[in-house]
């Protein structure tokens, strides 16, 4: 049997049987049970093997770029960055515009304990030389107000929400300008640890 294509007829058992060839999952019969015929192929074998054929290529391409541009995940150096480890080098939270408001909360009744029934809240910057430490400013809190939430940056999308809530139920808690001596705040953080020299804001409750 035959049928046309492009002007011309073509012999279907031929352009058949070049299609069989790719496919890799044919099915075995005897040789006395279909036309004496060793395996039968299908559209579905066909079609399971064109998407194997397609990630083949797919996997060796990728391989083949990660050879070509040097891909290679094995590491020869490894570089420690000297992140605000020294007072050189300080964050100055102020200065980059870093705020925070923070609160306490059960989670299990998602209720925020802001009293001081609950709750007693400091806030100290402390300093050290890897020996010892100091309180260098004692602030004290507030709850959040309008001017305090407009310095803050406009939240991911899908956090809008759960961010106006806090603001409805004035539950957060932001830092006073001022430490309790009225002196201004050296919020300029940096050191690792408390081994080494160091400056940090500590929030206890």
């Amino acid at each position: 049997m035959a049928y046309k294509v492009g002007g011309r007829f073509v012999d279907r058992p031929r352009v058949q049987n070049f299609f069989n060839k790719f496919d890799l999952y044919p099915v075995g019969v005897m040789q006395m049970n279909f036309e004496g015929k060793k395996s039968v192929y299908s559209i579905v074998g066909l079609i399971c093997s064109a998407f194997v054929y397609l990630f083949m290529t797919y996997f060796f391409t990728q391989l083949v770029i990660r050879l070509v541009y040097g891909m290679n995940p094995n590491l020869s150096t490894i570089y420690e960055l000297d992140v605000h480890t020294v007072e050189e080098g300080a964050l100055d939270l102020v200065e980059s515009n870093f705020f925070y408001a923070f609160g306490v909360r059960d989670y299990i009744k998602d209720e925020y304990k802001d009293s001081s029934e609950y709750i007693d809240i400091h806030v100290k910057v402390i300093e050290g030389d890897g020996d010892t430490s100091t309180d260098l400013h004692n602030i004290k809190t507030r709850t959040c107000n309008d001017q305090d939430w407009k310095k803050f940056k406009s939240p991911a999308l899908k956090d809008k929400s759960r961010f106006e809530k806090l603001k409805e139920r004035k539950v957060m808690r932001c830092l006073e300008d001022t430490d309790d001596k009225g002196n201004k705040i050296n919020q300029k953080i940096f050191g690792p640890d408390d081994a080494r020299k160091h400056r940090r804001v500590d929030i206890i409750y």
